[in-house]
Formats: C-alpha cells, structure tokens, sequence
C-alpha cells in the first residue's frame, strides 16, 4: 500500500473506531468517568496503532462495489502514472507532514513548558509519595511529569483555607495515581498524525473530560464534600486563562468550559463513582487488540468477478517489464501491485500503484502495465469498463548461478518427467482471476526444483500455490559431458477457470 492510501484507509478506519467508542461512551453513560475514559484512551491509542497494522496485517478483500466501478475506492488514493498527479501526491505529503509536525511541536513546547515550572518550582514536601512544588508561573494547581508525576499548586496556595487545598490534593493527586499525563501522550500522537480529522480534536476532547470527571470521583470517594468541592472548582477555575498553554500536556484541575458538566456531575447522587479494577485495563487493551487486528485486515474493493452475468479482464497481450539500472545497482527486489482500470475497448485507462516497492521499481512496472492489451470485461456478454490488480514481481537472478544454468551447446538441457497441478485458491477463485506466473526455477542435479523465484506474478494465493506445485516437480536433470549438472529454466504456469 501507498502512504496516501495508508492514511486514508487508516482515516476511514479510525472513524469507525471513534463511533464505536462514543456509541459505547454512550451506553455507560451513567456508569463511572473512568469507565468512559479507558475507552476514549484505548481508541485513540488504536488510532496511533492502524497506519502499521494496515502494512503488517495480511488483506482480506471484500467485494462491496460494482464490477463497473472504474477504480478501487481505497486504492484510488495511491500514485497516480500522470507526472502531475505524482507531484500533487508530495504536496499533499508536505502538507500532512507539515500539520504533524505543527501539532507535535505544539506538545512538545507545552510539556517543555510545565517540566521547567515543576524544575524550578520550591519543594513543599511530598503528598502520598508524590513530589509537591509550588511555583509563582502557574495559578492553576496541576500535574505534570510522565514517568514521576509531580504535584504543582501556585505561589498564592498558602492562603488557601484547609478545605480547598485538600480538595486541590485529592484532585490532583488523582491524577498522579491514575498516570494521566502518561495516558496525554498518544491522545496527543493522534492528533498529531490525524489533525485534519475532527473527530480525532473531539474523541481527545472527551478524554480529557472524562479523566477530569474521574479524578473528581476519586476524591469524593476519598471524604471530599460534593457542595465543598464544587465550590473549590468554581473558584479553582477563575485562575484557567493563566494556564491555558501547558494544560495541553499536563493534568489542570479545572476548564471553564467544562465547569457546568462536571459541577452537575458531582452534585448528582446517582452518578456511579466506582474506580475501575487494576486489570480494566489489560483486559480492554486485549478486547482492542482482538478487534483492531480484523478490522485492519479488511480492504473493501470492487466485485470485479463476482457478480452474476459478469467477466473479468484478461491479459491478451503482455509486455515485459525493465528492470531498472538503479534499482539492480541498489539490488531492490519485491512485488509491486497495481489497481488496473481497463476499457471497454481492452486498453488500461489508468494504472495506479496500490502497494509500491521502490520509485524507479513502481515507474517501470507502470510503464509496462500500461502497453498491455485485454479482453475487455463483459457483463451479459456486453464489453464494459472494470477494475483490477496486477502484480509485478521484481526479483534478480542470483550473479552466482552455475555456469551450467546458461545453457550451452554441451549441456543437454533439463526435462520434465512429471508435474503436479497448481490449485486454485478460493479467494482466486471467487474473484475470477486467471493468468500466468512466471516462475525462474534452478534444477538442480538431483532432479528437483530448487530456489524458486517469482518473475512475474499474478495473485499472492496464486504465485504461492505456483511455488507450491513446482516443488512437486520431477525432471531429469541437465547433463554436461554424460554427468548431471545443475540448470536454470523459467517455469509459466497458466491459470484458467473452466
């Protein structure tokens, strides 16, 4: 896959996972914040998680589009063969990376920020094992530090009464013990890497509000009185303007634009206050887990084949691809797929790469893919234009292969004896691919096919059940001067439903 087409997919992906976890936020509505909070934080976690479980996850295809669809949907989003279309595909590429890197510097500045205010803070002692400062650059009590979270009340706490410095402690000191600002730091990846998503901006939003609705749970299940302690976040939230930069990296007590919410929630009785048992989270994160991999697996794509009355494109006229200078020099190999849109009339229209291998590698598989002919697709014996994939594959020839591998005059070259027939896969089947695999195979004196490599593919089911097959190959061996040698040949296996 692309990058574009990682982030797109991964876009459309993520927006799945952030209405699963409201719906779910939904229902445990009148259940504890930190309830709410553990699924706001394993979804955007899961968000960070989708760009690499897209490229290492295997794809399981589903037909959803019609066999007329002119392109994949997701795939549409990779290199495009137009020059223009490339150089658009970098700008979209600067602009991305240019959002990321705005929107990571931002975090970063913030928690630079609060870590030289809890530096150069003045010791207070400690509260339940925690360091307390108290510094004269915040008026906003707060918590700050990943690995060793650290309790900061402003200069002027000293004139607190004992009711509101208690209530200040028992808020922040739940954030220390709940390792808040720690759980800020993929919340803050994911804004990152999905800045131009709103639901990304609005999923964080309700973390942090349920984190704050948690931390309040928490201290007045520790004795706090609820009217006392909405009282002290009143007046705690008065001081919200002076630390409106740092609170994107650290726990702050209170937002005036949460105030409303949180005050009704801590005069409300039947609010649920229970903490979360220690293992919530190793189960959620295993539930996640269990569920992101699958969905990172689907790839929806065009009923190229399936549907009823419907014949896919086949190759009639194939050219071999070059192997680029550079990328032998550089000794790149791999398969490059490509989304193939073909013409009632058999030509490719566009040919884009879907999953690349290299620049020079994907240009010249291009090239290539655009001079073949088809036989157009047909549906009720009508040609029309369709949707496919094609897969070159890249692979060099080892320089150290036996003299005897180039055939000459005095080596009688290798002849089969017996061979077994390549299945079909039912993916393969289902989808109606058909065509070759060109497979270079070295004979070896044995009789038996050794070091098998892909030349030109077809389908990953179908080039492996090509390899598959050929191992069961039988053949008499080369021979120089009478004795067996060991011989290069190249293999194509013809795959044709019938």
């Amino acid at each position: 896959m692309s990058w574009t087409s990682v982030l797109l997919e991964a876009s459309v992906k993520g927006t799945v996972v952030l209405l699963a976890a409201a719906a779910l936020c939904l229902a445990l509505r009148r259940g504890p914040a930190s309830a709410r909070h553990l699924v706001w934080l394993l979804a955007l976690v899961s968000l960070v998680m989708l760009p690499g479980l897209l490229w290492a996850a295997p794809a399981w295809r589903i037909a959803v589009f019609p066999p007329e669809a002119a392109f994949d949907l997701l795939a549409s989003a990779g290199a495009s063969t137009d020059p223009g279309g490339m150089r658009w595909t970098w700008v979209v590429l600067a602009v991305w990376a240019a959002g990321l890197v705005a929107v990571l510097g931002r975090a970063v500045v913030a928690a630079a920020s609060a870590w030289r205010i809890a530096r150069r803070g003045t010791p207070l002692g400690s509260s339940d094992g925690f360091p307390l400062v108290g510094s004269d650059q915040t008026a906003m009590p707060m918590t700050c530090g990943l690995l060793r979270p650290v309790l900061v009340l402003p200069s002027g706490a000293g004139a607190w009464d004992a009711g509101l410095r208690r209530s200040v402690l028992l808020h922040e000191l739940a954030h220390a013990q709940r390792r808040d600002p720690l759980a800020r730091v993929p919340v803050q990846l994911a804004c990152a890497m999905y800045w131009f998503h709103p639901l990304v901006w609005w999923g964080s939003r309700q973390l942090l509000r349920e984190s704050e609705r948690a931390c309040d749970d928490r201290a007045l299940a520790a004795g706090a009185d609820p009217a006392d302690y909405a009282a002290h976040l009143v007046a705690v939230a008065r001081s919200y303007c002076s630390a409106r930069w740092v609170s994107w990296a650290t726990a702050v007590m209170a937002r005036p634009s949460e105030l409303e919410g949180r005050v009704e929630a801590i005069l409300d009785p039947t609010v649920s206050r229970r903490a979360l048992p220690r293992f919530s989270s190793a189960l959620g994160a295993l539930a996640v887990a269990a569920m992101l991999w699958p969905l990172a697996s689907v790839r929806l794509s065009a009923q190229e084949p399936g549907a009823a009355g419907f014949q896919a494109p086949r190759v009639i006229h194939r050219v071999n691809t070059a192997y680029p200078k550079g990328a032998k020099l550089r000794k790149i190999e791999g398969a490059v797929e490509l989304a193939v849109d073909v013409s009632a009339e058999g030509t490719p229209d566009q040919v884009r790469v879907s999953r690349g291998v290299d620049p020079d590698l994907d240009q010249a598989a291009v090239e290539a893919v655009q001079q073949w002919r088809w036989e157009p697709a047909r549906k009720d014996g009508e040609p029309v234009s369709a949707a496919t994939t094609v897969t070159i594959n890249f692979s060099l020839v080892k320089k150290d292969a036996p003299a005897s591998a180039r055939a000459g005059q005095d080596v009688v070259k290798p002849v089969l004896l017996s061979k077994v027939e390549p299945k079909y896969t039912q993916e393969a089947r289902d989808a109606k691919i058909q065509g070759e695999v060109e497979v270079y195979v070295e004979v070896g004196a044995d009789g038996r096919a050794h070091n098998l490599k892909i030349q030109q593919g077809l389908d990953p089911g179908l080039d492996e059940k090509a390899l598959e097959a050929i191992r069961d190959w039988r053949f008499q061996p080369a021979t120089k001067d009478g004795q067996p040698v060991p011989a290069g040949a190249v293999v194509r296996i013809r795959f044709e439903l019938r």
